[in-house]
């Protein structure tokens, strides 16, 4: 890693950007700040990663370590390498990553597919909000591979914003759908997927 890569900055926060933009479907003024507070996050991941190094600049002249030159993983400049504690951030990281987005993308793909009605199907029957699950885990596995300290202040507010985005939109479907959603609601949990009870022996 170094420091200066401002093209990769760009590079990969467009990358996500254009993710969020297919697969996340902003609906009214708070889904666009969210999703905006989501971008700043993104920013000041990326930028740390490749651009400027503030948290390494900033421990380093609290804890008295050597002055850093470049990009590097905070518990490589704080603990030396470490081949196995990197292997488990990665493997930790890219679950979080691929498990967060595939949430997204299973959320779209069902709300697309009700059209205006009350999404029940899909992972929508396991989940009341894949989607804003969906990003605050993705957001948590980028995290766990770069921690910062913009970005570990900023993930606590952006996980809050969201599950408060997720309460008014259940009020909105309350409104609308009235005790359908209700029913829904009671059946099906908001962000943490219940166990399948086993099935009863037939005639019990």
């Amino acid at each position: 890693m170094f420091s200066g890569g401002w093209p990769l900055v760009v590079l990969w926060v467009a990358l996500f950007s254009a993710f969020l933009a297919l697969f996340f479907l902003p609906r009214g003024r708070r889904d666009w700040r969210s999703l905006g507070a989501t971008e700043a996050f993104l920013v000041a991941l990326f930028t740390e990663m490749f651009g400027f190094p503030l948290t390494l600049y900033v421990l380093s002249s609290a804890l008295g370590l050597p002055a850093v030159g470049g990009t590097e993983h905070v518990l490589l400049y704080a603990f030396g390498p470490n081949p196995v504690a990197m292997a488990i951030v990665l493997a930790v990281t890219s679950a979080l990553v691929v498990g967060g987005g595939a949430l997204v993308v299973l959320g779209w793909r069902a709300v697309h597919r009700a059209g205006d009605g009350l999404v029940e199907t899909g992972i929508y029957a396991r989940l009341r909000h894949p989607q804003y699950l969906g990003l605050i885990v993705l957001t948590l596995g980028l995290l766990v591979w770069w921690p910062t300290i913009l970005t570990v202040s900023m993930w606590p507010v952006l996980s809050w914003m969201y599950v408060r985005l997720a309460r008014r939109e259940e009020r909105n479907l309350a409104a609308k759908f009235g005790e359908a959603f209700e029913a829904y609601r009671r059946s099906v949990p908001g962000f943490w997927p219940r166990r399948r009870s086993p099935s009863p022996p037939n005639g019990h």
